[in-house]
């Protein structure tokens, strides 16, 4: 699948979205990252950000379901396929 322009923006847009989407939830949810005294060395500082939710996690999981309903749009496959690749892509995500 080639990425014309506004597929492009779909895609861009998405993963800023769920950053914009995962700074109010850090911003909710005020958990710390885990980090153990006895590892830190000297030179070594911790992030001073929140750690959950995952940004890795969101950002990933929103561009396979976006890249997803992009190739369905594109392609129009039958509704089985359809789904049975939405199951694939949803097991990708929850790995």
């Amino acid at each position: 699948m080639t990425m014309d322009a506004s597929n492009s923006f779909i895609s861009t847009m998405a993963i800023y979205s769920a950053c914009a989407i995962l700074s109010v939830l850090k911003s909710f949810n005020t958990e710390p990252r885990p980090f153990f005294v006895a590892d830190l060395q000297p030179a070594t500082k911790c992030w001073n950000e929140y750690g959950s939710p995952s940004g890795h996690s969101l950002t990933s999981a929103s561009l396979y379901f976006t890249v997803w309903k992009l190739i369905c749009r594109t392609y129009r496959p039958s509704n089985l396929l359809k789904y049975l690749s939405l199951s694939l892509t949803i097991l990708i995500v929850i790995a």
